[in-house]
């Protein structure tokens, strides 16, 4: 009985989750349609194949990169049964397709951490892990952003950009200070997550950088492809306003909140209108949707076998 009422329970809050999160993308549609001309933007995206496809690829080297991120901060947060960088590659495509797919943005991420759960002696570890991961993440796009603000062009609409960058760039600071800390809270909690090589925090956050160096360079080539002025200063800017934008889980199929955040910001710097901004956006969305795709059908054709964790890759001094 209680099974049944459990099970009731959850699909009510999948459902009232897509309600709100269908809520949220007719608000912004709405709010989209105040600020665009829908006749006037561009019906050619698909065209532009070549563009999209090369960003996909480029989203392919982002997965490797941070699969290699995963690994190293699996390692630093004491990993036992550290998996094959193949293997998490692997599972960053599948957790790809749950992020763009799966309403939420977050699916994906919750699905890795769910399955890397054995390699800690905590599951906790796990899980702390991949928030690293993103915190990490958000934090090398406030160095990004920090660049745009002091090269980039005047941004009419933002006062103290600076302010904004530091912020994020603070939560560097929260996953080694959690991390350490780790030591002293496991007086009281005995799983607590504990960071036991620093060094390989630095090594994570180069990682991100690189991969958003690689994200700017595809809108670059998508952007130049559809006739967009926007150099890799002006992107530096305003990628991370929306990589940021999008990690607000509300998307579905990866739509909703970048798209309002390239069709603000762009107008802002007088190097494209709102339409173009959107026809961006769109075709990044197509070429996260391919690349999602493709960690879809791995995880169709190869089933349990793609997360697959009992072989251990036992060298791990290229990365200690």
């Amino acid at each position: 009985m209680k099974s049944e009422e459990n099970k009731q329970k959850s699909i009510g809050r999948i459902i009232a989750s897509l309600l709100v999160r269908l809520v949220a993308l007719v608000a912004i549609a709405l709010w989209l349609s105040t600020h665009l001309d829908f006749d006037s933007v561009p019906k050619d995206i698909l065209t532009h194949g070549w563009a999209i496809t090369g960003v996909a690829c480029f989203g392919a080297i982002n997965l490797a990169v941070a699969a290699l991120r995963w690994r190293t901060l699996m390692l630093s947060f004491g990993a036992v049964n550290l998996p094959r960088f193949a293997l998490l590659f692997r599972l960053n495509l599948i957790g790809h397709f749950y992020n763009i797919f799966v309403p939420g943005a977050v699916g994906g991420d919750l699905g890795r951490a769910f399955i890397a759960r054995r390699c800690f002696k905590a599951a906790s570890s796990s899980y702390f892990v991949i928030v690293s991961e993103r915190m990490i993440g958000l934090a090398a796009l406030g160095v990004f952003f920090g660049v745009g603000i002091l090269t980039g062009p005047e941004l009419r609409g933002i006062e103290h950009g600076g302010i904004w960058s530091v912020a994020l760039i603070g939560l560097l600071a929260l996953v080694v200070g959690g991390g350490l800390l780790g030591r002293r809270i496991a007086r009281w909690w005995k799983d607590a997550p504990q960071l036991e090589n620093p060094m390989a925090v630095g090594l994570a956050t180069a990682l991100s950088l690189i991969t958003h160096s690689v994200t700017i360079l595809g809108f670059w080539v998508l952007s130049r492809s559809m006739g967009l002025e926007l150099g890799l200063v002006d992107l530096a800017l305003i990628v991370p306003i929306a990589l940021v934008a999008s990690v607000v889980p509300l998307a579905i199929a990866g739509l909703g909140p970048r798209e309002a955040a390239l069709v603000a910001v762009v107008p802002l710097l007088d190097l494209g209108t709102a339409e173009q901004a959107l026809a961006l956006s769109i075709g990044f969305a197509i070429s996260n949707w391919i690349l999602g795709g493709v960690g879809g059908l791995i995880h169709l054709i190869m089933g349990k076998s793609a997360h697959h964790l009992s072989e251990p890759d036992r060298s791990t001094e290229a990365i200690s």
